[in-house]
C-alpha cells in the first residue's frame, strides 16, 4: 500500500477531496512503523550482555494496529492497577445476529428496547 499512496493523496487532491493533514501525517508514519531504516535504539540485556536493536514506532492511534494494541495493553493495566477498585467486576456482551445489525444500525428505538430487554434478563 505504501507504494500507492502518493497516486491516491493526488488522486483525492484532484477530485477536489483532499485528505485532512493529520490523515496524510498517520499514513505516512504507519508505513515507517517498525522499520529498522527509519530508526532504531540500540537495547542490551543487563543479564546476559546480549545486545539487540529495536526499531521505532509510530506511535500512532489512527491506523497502526501494532500501535493501537500497545496503547490498549497499556491503558488496561493502568485501569486495573490504579483506576478500578480492586473488587469483582463482571462484564457482559451482548451478541447480535448479523442480519439483525443492519436492522439496529440505524433504528435507536430497537437497540433501546433490546438493552432493556437485556438488562432485564441480566
Amino acid at each position: 500500500m505504501s507504494e500507492n499512496v502518493e497516486s491516491w493523496l493526488a488522486w483525492r487532491e484532484a477530485a477536489e477531496r483532499p485528505v485532512p493533514g493529520y490523515v496524510e501525517e498517520e499514513l505516512r508514519c504507519y508505513f515507517e512503523c517498525g522499520i529498522l531504516c527509519f530508526g532504531f535504539a540500540r537495547a542490551r540485556c543487563t543479564g546476559c550482555g546480549q545486545g539487540f536493536v529495536v526499531a521505532f514506532s509510530c506511535k500512532a492511534r489512527g491506523v497502526c494496529p501494532s500501535c493501537n494494541g500497545r496503547h490498549m495493553a497499556q491503558t488496561a493495566a493502568h485501569l486495573s492497577d490504579h483506576v478500578i477498585p480492586p473488587v469483582p467486576v463482571r462484564q457482559w456482551v451482548i451478541s447480535v445476529p448479523k442480519r439483525l445489525r443492519g436492522m439496529l444500525a440505524d433504528r435507536p428505538a430497537a437497540v433501546s428496547a433490546l438493552t432493556k430487554i437485556f438488562i432485564a434478563e441480566i
